[in-house]
């Protein structure tokens, strides 16, 4: 048999003794220490510091570090666990912290997290399922601090912290989309946000419901939603040979996606290049409020703009894009289209109050997220902002005077469904765009610049798309001055700045289509870039509607 080995270094900290136990068949340890156990037989890992260390006096600001590599050596993918056996932590106070970084594909933290406590000897999975192609090495640093603080720190003294850092044997995640929030965060402290008035750059996950939320099952409130802020690193996709980023959770259960390019390290996350040119509008004429429509209908009022008898140019753009992109079959002989939502709502809201054609009016979205339109409906402070989900709300949740559901439901585009949900007026192409809503909910703010939000970067947090601007699908104002204006996200030039242009601007504005994975769909994988969530479908998901 061939023999394989790893050097493991033994650590002594005080009372902190971290050891370690690493996988392999036939091991050589080198250093004092325990018996090694086995756990993993297709790795090669090396613990880079084989020396002891002894530090007598551990205080506020201390730290300690360790390195060690681990090797792909089997003839495939591999999965393994980063974890601590037998920990046991009693200290008191929230001082004690560990961060894992690795900038080669292995598992990264981005923040320092808690050891967490334990009076009883427990096994503690810091990460699990990390991929590593064949042949890779994965190089970690892992440290160990006890933060400075002007608070009384006496409580930590004489408590212990010991247990043995171990590499084991992975397996392949597996997460259904209808699970996933419930699967990956059920430990996280997910929280409703209620303050909307300025920019939120921070990375986390937030929920909204009630009167901002479809109201699907029509209990009288709307279906909780999932939402992403700031930078958002672990919520990469890759599906149909192209990058997205996860926008939240849709009501009917799946995932919305916002397309992110060929590569994640693109300044090209648009899909100009592959329709009419490069040179996209979001509609061909500006002089009447219909032109606001992702579809429309002909001009006169509010109910005949919605009846959605024709596509806006962007439609046809993204259209045209979905035939070449989406419609092709992947590995296991489903088409790509067969992973797409039909009952995932996409809101082109152009409920508002004080409809004009003669004049100027602001629609419910500028209502909502800015204070253009107090004079018009809309809210007068910053502090009154409040996006929504919700097609044809006001501020404080209501549904607009014009807006009654017969009528709102035109806003609502979805494709052909048995379920009766949205107005399936995407019946060959269930594909849109972001709303600008959902900007702010992801952390925007009309009139700012946000340049460190995940629909703004790319996984080398650039702009991921270049110089350019990119359209939105939220209406936004019209005068017979000036004409129609839709919303629109600012790329390198004007970072991540939401405003208004008219929608036959021809300058610099590319697209960034949206679509749906159904609530059926396994995800596969941890959802960073280096290793993003793969779909993947059976023959009864591909049928469903969701």
């Amino acid at each position: 048999m061939k023999k394989k080995y790893i050097i493991v270094g033994i650590v002594s900290i005080l009372i902190l003794t971290v050891s370690v136990s690493l996988g392999y068949w036939m091991a050589q340890v080198e250093g004092s220490g325990a018996p090694i156990t086995l756990q993993a037989q297709e790795l090669k890992i090396v613990f880079e510091d084989t020396e002891n260390i002894n530090a007598l006096n551990i205080e506020p600001g201390w730290n300690y570090t360790k390195t060690f590599t681990v090797e792909n050596k089997s003839d495939d993918v591999y999965y393994y666990n980063i974890g601590i056996d037998k920990l046991v932590n009693t200290f008191v106070l929230d001082f004690l912290k560990y961060k894992i970084i690795s900038d080669d594909g292995g598992y990264n933290m981005e923040e320092y997290e808690l050891v967490s406590k334990s009076e009883v000897a427990k096994k503690e999975i810091l990460e699990e399922s990390i991929k590593i192609e064949k042949d890779k090495i994965h190089h970690y640093t892992i440290e160990f601090k006890y933060e400075s603080s002007n608070e009384d720190q006496s409580a930590d003294m004489g408590k212990i912290f010991n247990g043995n850092i171990i590499i084991e044997e992975g397996k392949k995640k597996e997460i259904l989309a209808k699970d996933f929030i419930k699967e990956k965060y059920i430990d996280s402290n997910i929280i409703k946000r209620n303050n909307f008035s300025s920019k939120l750059e921070e990375s986390k996950i937030y929920y909204e419901d009630g009167n901002y939320t479809e109201d699907l099952d029509k209990d009288g409130s709307g279906e909780k939603v999932y939402y992403w802020t700031g930078k958002a690193t672990d919520n990469w996709v890759k599906f149909a040979n192209l990058y997205w980023r996860i926008i939240r959770t849709n009501e009917d259960g799946g995932l919305r996606l916002l397309y992110a390019g060929t590569e994640p390290n693109t300044q090209q996350g648009y899909i100009n290049t592959t329709v009419n040119n490069g040179i996209v509008q979001y509609n061909s004429s500006k002089n009447k409020p219909t032109y606001v429509g992702y579809m429309y209908g002909t001009d006169g009022n509010l109910s005949t703009n919605r009846a959605n008898t024709k596509n806006s140019t962007i439609k046809e753009s993204i259209d045209k894009w979905y035939t070449l992109t989406i419609e092709k079959t992947d590995d296991n002989s489903h088409n790509y289209s067969d992973y797409v939502s039909r009952t995932a709502i996409y809101c082109n809201d152009r409920s508002g109050d004080k409809y004009s054609s003669t004049g100027t009016m602001y629609y419910a979205v500028a209502q909502r997220i800015t204070t253009w339109a107090s004079s018009y409906g809309g809210v007068s402070s910053e502090t009154s902002f409040r996006p929504s989900f919700k097609c044809g709300t006001t501020p404080t949740g209501i549904l607009h005077n014009d807006a009654q559901e017969a009528e709102r439901k035109k806003d609502m585009f979805t494709g052909t469904n048995s379920k009766g949900i949205g107005n399936q007026a995407l019946t060959e192409y269930p594909v849109a765009l972001m709303t600008a809503d959902e900007i702010i909910y992801a952390g925007g703010k009309v009139g700012t610049q946000v340049s460190n939000a995940y629909y703004y970067l790319n996984s080398e947090n650039q702009s991921v798309t270049g110089s350019n601007g990119w359209w939105t699908m939220s209406p936004s104002s019209f005068s017979i001055q000036l004409g129609a204006y839709v919303f629109i996200i600012g790329g390198s030039k004007n970072p991540g700045f939401s405003h208004e242009v008219y929608v036959d601007n021809t300058t610099s504005y590319v697209i960034r289509p949206v679509l749906s994975l159904k609530s059926c769909v396994t995800l596969i994988g941890n959802g960073t870039v280096d290793d993003p969530y793969i779909p993947e479908i059976d023959d009864t998901c591909a049928q469903a509607d969701n």
